[in-house]
């Protein structure tokens, strides 16, 4: 399976950062704008780089222009979507399987929450993709998902995404849930920080969809 790597521009923990570089072997390494001056503090050479680059800049992207070993994918500002989305849309048709995002949240919420919506889209393309933020993995389930118990994480939140998600049942959980709606024209709950009690627990939606925050706890 084709994987990649979306070095996005939010924040970025350093460790957590090279954990996610350490554990896997991506087939292609993409640089967001902003995301290229990471790239340039731990020393990767991506295999693209893409952006309008209004964070990016032009001193440091001529010297990956200078050095020649990067594809540069330069984007019109003045666009119907966000560089990281154009990033998306650039592995998908490079026929990749799976992308692991880190720089995917930050301060700037609305590029936060467009990048939730870039999951969905990824997940209908057929692609797992998770971000990888400082304490959490955030991605996409519809219809089920099954958990193998991580000490690294402790909290399990599972947010409706884009509508109601309706008929949720969760096992191996602290607080179970047999065929809930999880809908707000119905009520407000959601199902933050649940914990698993059991080696292995489930997900199962009869029909919406969930943005699932796996956490580490913290300190």
């Amino acid at each position: 399976m084709k994987s990649a790597l979306i070095i996005s521009g939010g924040k970025i923990e350093k460790s957590i950062a090279i954990s996610v570089l350490n554990s896997n072997v991506y087939d292609i390494i993409v640089a967001v704008d902003g995301g290229l001056m990471f790239a340039k503090e731990i020393g990767i050479v991506p295999d693209v780089i893409i952006g309008d680059f209004d964070t990016a800049g032009t001193e440091l992207l001529n010297q990956y222009r200078d050095n020649g070993s990067s594809r540069i994918i330069t984007l019109n500002p003045a666009k119907d979507s966000t560089d990281t989305d154009e990033a998306f849309d650039f592995c998908i048709f490079s026929g990749i399987k799976k992308i692991d995002v880190i720089g995917g949240c930050g301060d700037r919420y609305d590029h936060t929450l467009s990048n939730f919506f870039i999951l969905k889209k990824a997940y209908e393309a057929g692609v797992e993709a998770v971000i990888h933020t400082e304490l959490s993995e955030i991605f996409i389930i519809k219809e089920g998902y099954t958990f193998h118990k991580n000490p690294e994480y402790k909290y399990y939140s599972f947010i409706q995404f884009d509508g109601p998600a309706l008929g949720v049942t969760l096992k191996g959980f602290k607080y179970p849930l047999d065929r809930f709606d999880f809908d707000t024209n119905k009520t407000y709950r959601l199902g933050v920080s649940n914990e698993m009690i059991e080696d292995i627990a489930s997900i199962t939606i009869e029909s919406g969809t969930v943005i699932a925050i796996v956490s580490r706890e913290d300190k």
